[in-house]
């Protein structure tokens, strides 16, 4: 049913009866904007029991298109015990005979169009009457296990009535097992108890075949909200608080656009800081009330409305914008959502630490951080990623001044990519963009990856992988004239080995690595793009061992050596630092960025560095 690798979500806010047993008062139009929000708050399936479409008025409310979109693109999966509508409906005629006036799609000559669309489209193999009839008789007989989640005052009505209850379900006579069949039956309080218990019921059946989850905190149905564990980021409240203060209005998505954006890289960015935002916002605002944890949902409707508080005290650049009447699209939402998350992670430090954990969803993980800055570069590296570790979507995270992408988890490592501009000496070059991000994502490694030039053309080769043992800053030196009037340059720069460990892992890699030749030695880093036979000889000359050249090298060093990070510089070979041309730039630019992954993905990585 499900490969998106999100939980379905259950509507059971559909359900006409758990409304009423629930005293809840919610027209179709509202239920259709939690269907659309239900939407929009996952990529997973969404899932209903085919009756509650028929049932509950959806399909001519002003969701009536959106339901039907979605049910044609098999966004919305119905769940039925019977495979055809016909078969549905002959057994809804004999279930409802006796309530006519409460279902009468079931009974019209005609029924609008749109109802025809709604057919069966998941089998479900166990009668949905045959399960709440078996837990009632359960209750009957003594088996308390069925009340498990009611409350207690509802438990102890129906406890005294058993007898009544078994009464009224031994001359049940086919009739469904809805609340109409209780009217007027047991003590004052007693019928609204039965009701409550059989949505319960009723609710854990479709939970427990579907495999899915619910939108807690929908208004009037928060009775329920235990039948699933605390999630914040399926709180209809939370998200609905959080799309206003945004701007975004579930009602006003267009239908097609709706099903358009379900699953699309747009969704997958926006929920990608969504979740964590309203995550991090649930537990700012349980630790604000001094509630010992959020998590365990404690004073749900204080927590709201301290969520709500919190969102509303951040100004955001958009309320002072004049309204224009078009609405913004979704990438502009994920822009939003970005910056609020940055705003109150700067004036609320548990936010800021929540949400860095949550994004990072990585208990018990190594981070690796790897850094590129030619386009070519990033262009192969989110290749391989998908390739090698499956991933479909790449997830992107907006930080102050730069983009980190979420590419996965691979041998019980965090893989992050961000790109810097070329060189080290601008404020986006690799120097100050490592430093920034270091202190933003907290990497365990620092991995520099990409295209360079070649120094050993006898022995190697276009495309071969340089491993840095060493790196040699070349940019900083001292420049005299000899006694002849010629110019000597003397090196001051640095010359520094790579991290212990991350050598290490990659000599073992290069083991049973084929798809081209690893090479570990001295690189050469300088400001300066090499397209010069002189310049070339000249670096050889002052450093004869040196394997290769490139340019972000120094700056990866400096960010990581100041700020305590195992660093180093996987390269592969793209020319020879003159009579450049960009003929090999993609391939050498592929076959590092594979044995960086190949590295990463048995495991070498696995374990946070020594210090």
């Amino acid at each position: 049913m499900n490969d998106t690798g999100q939980a379905p979500l259950y509507l059971h806010f559909l359900n006409r009866e758990i409304m009423r047993a629930a005293d809840a008062r919610a027209g179709a139009d509202r239920i259709g904007e939690y269907l659309v929000l239900a939407s929009l708050a996952t990529t997973g399936p969404l899932v209903s029991s085919l009756a509650f479409v028929w049932e509950s008025g959806v399909l001519e409310s002003r969701s009536a298109r959106h339901t039907a979109n979605l049910i044609a693109s098999d966004h919305l999966l119905l769940l039925s015990e019977f495979t055809t509508l016909e078969d549905f409906l002959e057994s809804c005629r004999g279930l409802y005979e006796h309530d006519r006036r409460r279902y009468p799609r079931y009974f019209a000559e005609s029924v609008p169009e749109l109802y025809l669309t709604a057919r069966p489209t998941v089998p479900k193999n166990v009668s949905t009457t045959r399960e709440i009839s078996h837990e009632l008789l359960g209750v009957v007989d003594g088996r308390l296990s069925g009340l498990d989640g009611v409350r207690p005052t509802d438990a102890s009505l129906i406890v005294a009535w058993r007898d009544g209850l078994d009464k009224v379900l031994a001359k049940r006579d086919g009739r469904a097992l809805t609340l109409s069949l209780f009217d007027g039956e047991g003590p004052p309080g007693t019928v609204g108890a039965v009701g409550r218990l059989l949505s319960l019921i009723h609710l854990r059946h479709y939970l427990g075949v579907s495999g899915a989850t619910i939108l807690r905190g929908i208004p009037g149905l928060g009775y329920f909200d235990s039948a699933v564990p605390v999630n914040p980021v399926h709180d209809a409240q939370y998200l609905l608080a959080v799309f206003k203060r945004i701007g975004f209005h579930p009602r006003a998505v267009d239908p097609d656009e709706l099903v358009a954006l379900r699953g699309s890289e747009g969704h997958h960015v926006f929920l990608s800081v969504l979740q964590p935002l309203v995550s991090a916002l649930h537990a700012a605002a349980g630790a604000h009330l001094g509630l010992e944890s959020a998590a365990a949902d404690a004073g749900p409707s204080l927590l709201r409305r301290t969520v709500t508080a919190l969102l509303n005290g951040q100004s955001a650049p958009w309320d002072r914008q004049p309204a224009t009447g078009q609405r913004p699209g979704i990438d502009e939402f994920s822009t939003r959502l970005a910056f609020l998350a940055q705003a109150l992670g700067r004036r609320n430090p548990r936010f800021s630490a929540e949400y860095r954990e949550w994004h990072s969803g990585t208990a018990g993980l190594t981070t690796v951080l790897i850094l590129v800055a030619a386009d070519v570069e990033r262009r192969a590296f989110l290749a391989a990623a998908r390739q090698t570790l499956g991933t479909q979507q790449i997830t992107r995270e907006f930080l102050p001044y730069h983009t980190v992408f979420h590419l996965g988890i691979s041998g019980n490592a965090r893989i992050l990519m961000a790109q810097a501009e070329q060189g080290t000496e601008s404020p986006g070059a690799m120097t100050l963009t490592a430093v920034d991000l270091i202190d933003q994502v907290k990497p365990d490694y620092l991995v520099l990856t990409g295209i360079c030039f070649g120094l050993k053309e006898d022995r190697q080769s276009i495309g071969d992988v340089l491993v840095a043992s060493q790196i040699r800053v070349m940019d900083v030196k001292k420049a005299e004239d000899d006694a002849d009037g010629d110019m000597t340059e003397i090196l001051r720069g640095d010359k520094v080995s790579a991290s212990v460990t991350l050598l290490d892992r990659c000599r073992a890699a290069a083991a049973d690595w084929t798809a081209a030749r690893v090479h570990a030695g001295l690189v050469l880093c300088a400001n300066s793009l090499v397209n010069s036979p002189t310049l070339r000889a000249r670096m050889k000359a002052l450093e004869p061992d040196a394997v290769g050249g490139e340019m972000e090298g120094a700056g990866t060093y400096a960010a990581g050596a100041k700020r305590k990070v195992d660093w180093i510089l996987v390269k592969a070979i793209a020319d020879w630092g003159m009579r450049k041309t960009d003929d090999h730039q993609e391939l050498a630019a592929a076959n590092a960025a594979a044995f960086v992954l190949h590295v990463v993905s048995i495991g070498s990585l696995a374990a946070r560095p020594g210090r």
